[in-house]
């Protein structure tokens, strides 16, 4: 009989223990989904506050109105521009309210428009900056694009013409990406068969594609991809 007590006991315990585990375990895995919602719904786990620091000029913006687009890896839909002088993302809320979203290597924001922007590492120059993606994902080769908003015053301009005394230049350059490296695309079918270890110029010669126009470089990416 006592046997059979303590038998039942133990068993009792070993139960009790199983349950409180498995309710931890969910409590543990219901928290963190709720703090991911609530830092989500709060802006905390993707956006900064974007400071009133007067850099709301149209000339920054590849679009000044904001678009419609998402983050890879979240489900909620936002409205995000892009600003080339800070190098920016922003996200605008229902309230009107500015952010800046957080720069992490690998992060990828998809607007309405078909617009894709990648956080990305520059090889050989030591750049982290957002590139807007002109090619297909998953390919081998992929087809990037920088922008950068530069002043340039002009001292000489007297008070009456305030107006003209900042000009803005939009600097444009293009990147090939593969094996993990984003590189700038070089300047000379030469230089190319150097960069890829393979006879780039015949094809660049072929199909008389110039490294210098983008609807050019986006067919080449193409040809390569195939």
């Amino acid at each position: 009989m006592h046997n059979g007590l303590f038998k039942l006991n133990n068993m009792k315990k070993i139960t009790f223990l199983l349950l409180s585990v498995i309710s931890i375990n969910l409590f543990a895995q219901n928290s963190n989904d709720l703090l991911n919602d609530l830092s989500s719904q709060t802006n905390g786990l993707l956006y900064n506050r974007k400071s009133n620091d007067g850099k709301d000029n149209s000339k920054y913006y590849l679009d000044e109105k904001f678009k419609k687009g998402y983050v890879d890896g979240y489900s909620d839909s936002g409205n995000y521009r892009y600003n080339m002088f800070t190098d920016n993302i922003e996200f605008e809320d229902s309230k009107g309210g500015k952010y800046t979203l957080v720069k992490n290597i690998g992060t990828v924001v998809r607007l309405e428009n078909g617009v894709v922007f990648e956080y990305v590492n520059i090889n050989g120059i030591n750049l982290q900056k957002f590139l807007q993606v002109l090619s297909s994902d998953n390919n081998k080769y992929k087809l990037y694009k920088s922008y950068q908003v530069k002043e340039i015053v002009n001292e000489n301009v007297n008070s009456y013409n305030e107006q003209n005394k900042v000009k803005y230049n939009t600097i444009i350059n293009y990147f090939i990406g593969f094996n993990n490296s984003i590189v700038e695309i070089p300047n000379s079918p030469k230089k190319f068969t150097n960069l890829l270890g393979f006879d780039v110029g015949s094809v660049i010669k072929s199909n008389n594609i110039s490294l210098n126009k983008e609807q050019d470089l986006i067919k080449l990416i193409d040809l390569l991809n195939k």
